[in-house]
């Protein structure tokens, strides 16, 4: 049993790090992330803001003074109501033990 056992772990640290030093080659040698500004344009040239990346934008977020001023009545915020579970409605757990 104890030689199944030293081998089984010699092989799981050899496969693992065989797997680490393969991740870390595939990852070196993978290409390169493209930039995210608006530096290059398609054809692989630098470019100006005219043919570059445009991000989109996203409106601003109301404030909460502001979220019930459209409406005709403006809405209060109510405050979470939350009710007390009793300590006894649970079942205990006991042992026959000593």
């Amino acid at each position: 049993m104890k030689p199944i056992k030293l081998g089984l772990r010699v092989w799981i640290a050899i496969t693992a790090v065989v797997s680490f030093l393969t991740g870390w080659a595939m990852l070196a040698h993978s290409g390169k992330p493209a930039p995210l500004s608006a530096g290059v344009g398609a054809g692989g040239s630098p470019s100006g803001s005219a043919g570059g990346l445009v991000l989109p934008t996203l409106a601003p977020i109301p404030s909460l003074n502001n979220a019930g001023a459209s409406a005709s009545q403006p809405q209060a915020l109510q405050p979470l109501q939350v009710q007390p579970v009793p300590f006894n409605s649970m079942p205990s757990l006991s042992t026959r033990g000593s």
